[in-house]
């Protein structure tokens, strides 16, 4: 009997610890996906999308070239989930030539509303800036879309994609992090 009690304790163990793994117990920032865009591995609209090796907001690789002739959104990636919900933030370098409009980054889950960030990150020429975009959602979603908007024609380097999410923020006392982003 005490053997078989032992037994049970220590199953019962494994599998706490185990699926305390899994998933932060109190829920907290993860990072779960960093895209470098130093190639077309992954990107989804590879007719609007191309390579550029000499344009990179770090020097070292290049970066995803898109130019827009028109309004419109451009879908780069959809990079699959391993949690169940939460707050996404999507972190990346943008760079921009002659819009004739805005240019921003917008992230999109299954059966929810996107990230209510519009065009508006970028306008005419613009250096390397760092942008984030953030969207939540308490369903279960299997990946994140990454889309490129623009209100305009002009051309925009991405590089540097991070991709995050704050596990179970809606049961902290803590809020998640600002809405959108930019800086230099």
């Amino acid at each position: 009997m005490v053997g078989r009690l032992v037994w049970t304790s220590w199953i019962i163990a494994v599998a706490a610890s185990t699926l305390s793994c899994a998933q932060p117990a109190g829920g907290g920032q993860q990072e779960f996906a960093s895209l470098p865009c130093d190639s077309m591995a992954g990107v989804l609209d590879k007719e609007s999308v191309s390579y550029d090796p000499t344009t990179s907001s770090d020097e070292i690789h290049g970066s995803l070239k898109v130019t827009f002739t028109e309004p419109g959104a451009i879908h780069l990636f959809d990079i699959p989930s391993p949690y169940p919900h939460g707050y996404y933030t999507v972190t990346a370098r943008l760079r921009s030539d002659k819009f004739k409009g805005n240019c921003g980054l917008v992230i999109s889950l299954p059966k929810t509303n996107p990230s209510q960030n519009p065009p508006g990150h970028l306008m005419g020429t613009e250096d390397w800036i760092t942008i984030q975009a953030s969207t939540y959602t308490t369903e279960r979603v299997d990946k994140v879309s990454l889309y490129l908007v623009a209100d305009g024609p002009g051309t925009a380097w991405i590089d540097d994609i991070y991709v995050t999410v704050w596990v179970n923020w809606f049961r902290q006392e803590v809020p998640p992090p600002g809405m959108v982003g930019r800086s230099k």
